[in-house]
């Protein structure tokens, strides 16, 4: 949420913000580009019987219905129709108005501190003025001053009071200054229609207090009964349970179960605690006693252990036995033909010398070899020659 702008019939220099009234498109009447100034946007929205308000940034100008909420937007101009817009100091100053009757983000990102126990909504913007941390806003509750980075918005919280370093908180005073006052409400009184259960839900024990479950941490509280009743009576969030250990005051949205802790008072918001002093508050079952309560911020990150097992993996020893192969190279035996060649006689040349002259001279009826010499060229390692002395007849 943004800071609420004025109506209407209260329209004054310090409504107009730095920052922008909502551009939905069922609120933006018109768009203008080229507008020199906020000054010249809300000319234009006088300009329009439908203008209420106008947000101005980088010479562009929305002229808007209504501003039910301002979000904050570096170099942005919004505000109303009137006054006129030069008649107002431009970068506004801090006034008393700057201070609201809320809550500034309480993170674990945001708290720069919180210290204790302040008394009063000024000692704690003193407190902020003078830390080396760069606190630049604070929100006061109940004697805890938190010192705080930022403010972007602000939640509901009727006991609290929340601004920046200026003006001086003390110096806003009368009922003319529109300083908030925080309220101080007893809470109402159980009836039937009231969720709680009975007076055996109060337990000497401690409810689970994680990030989860924690609303907010209150300290210096007195009793049981005060935690009990600033847990009716806190409005950022829904609590529907306690937890009270040595002043320090648990609001929580649920508890599941119940720790053994001594000295803790834990219950429901309902019904009073105070209509139950004649009964002994029941203990708590369970067995684990928790460590004191106290957390450092306003979220209490819990404590987690994670033993690591020890785990051995023992790697498997793989044997490959690699096979013998024996390849048997096949004997081949090519087994060379016996070619036998048998070697003509001497006759049988001479016969067929004979056969030869014969077919040649076919004639001749006889033939008679005396004397002669033949010369046979049998093969070059068996010449001789061959003496035929014989007389052969056809």
């Amino acid at each position: 949420q943004g800071l609420l702008i004025s109506g209407a019939l209260a329209n004054s220099c310090i409504d107009f913000k730095e920052g922008t009234c909502p551009l939905d498109e069922l609120n933006v009447v018109a768009q203008n580009e080229e507008v020199p100034s906020a000054l010249a946007c809300q000319n234009l929205c006088n300009q329009n019987s439908e203008c209420g308000f106008f947000t101005w940034f980088n010479n562009e100008c929305f002229l808007i219905k209504s501003c039910d909420y301002v979000e904050k937007c570096q170099g942005c101009v919004c505000g109303p129709s009137y006054p006129s817009f030069d008649t107002c100091k431009w970068p506004p100053g801090p006034s008393c108005n700057d201070f609201q009757a809320q809550s500034c983000p309480l993170t674990e990102t945001n708290i720069l501190d919180i210290v204790e126990p302040v008394t009063s909504p000024g000692q704690c913007q003193d407190k902020c003025s003078l830390s080396e941390r760069g606190c630049q806003y604070f929100t006061w509750y109940d004697d805890m001053c938190y010192l705080l980075a930022t403010c972007e918005e602000y939640s509901a919280c009727e006991v609290c009071i929340s601004g920046g370093l200026e003006p001086d908180y003390e110096s806003c005073q009368g009922p003319t200054t529109g300083r908030p006052v925080p309220t101080t409400t007893k809470a109402p009184a159980p009836t039937s229609n009231q969720p709680g259960g009975d007076c055996d839900d109060f337990q000497e024990g401690m409810c689970p207090i994680t990030e989860s479950n924690l609303i907010i941490l209150l300290s210096n509280v007195e009793s049981a009964s005060v935690c009990q009743d600033r847990c009716r009576t806190y409005e950022s969030a829904k609590c529907d349970w306690f937890t009270f250990f040595e002043k320090d005051c648990f609001l929580l949205r649920t508890c599941d179960s119940v720790d053994v802790c001594q000295g803790c008072m834990s219950g429901p918001a309902y019904p009073d605690i105070d209509d139950c002093n004649g009964s002994s508050p029941k203990p708590a079952t369970t067995t684990v006693r928790p460590t004191t309560p106290r957390p450092v911020t306003t979220t209490r990150k819990p404590t987690t252990t994670t033993r690591k097992p020890t785990t051995t993996t023992r790697k498997p020893t793989t044997t490959t036995r690699k096979p013998t192969t024996t390849t048997r190279k096949p004997t081949t035996t090519t087994r060379k033909p016996t070619t036998t060649t048998r070697k003509p006689t001497l006759m049988e040349i001479v016969a067929s010398f004979t056969a030869t002259i014969c077919v040649k001279d076919t004639t001749m009826r006889s033939s008679t070899l005396s004397g002669s010499t033949l010369q046979l060229n049998v093969r070059p390692s068996v010449r001789r020659e061959i003496n035929v002395n014989t007389s052969h007849t056809t």
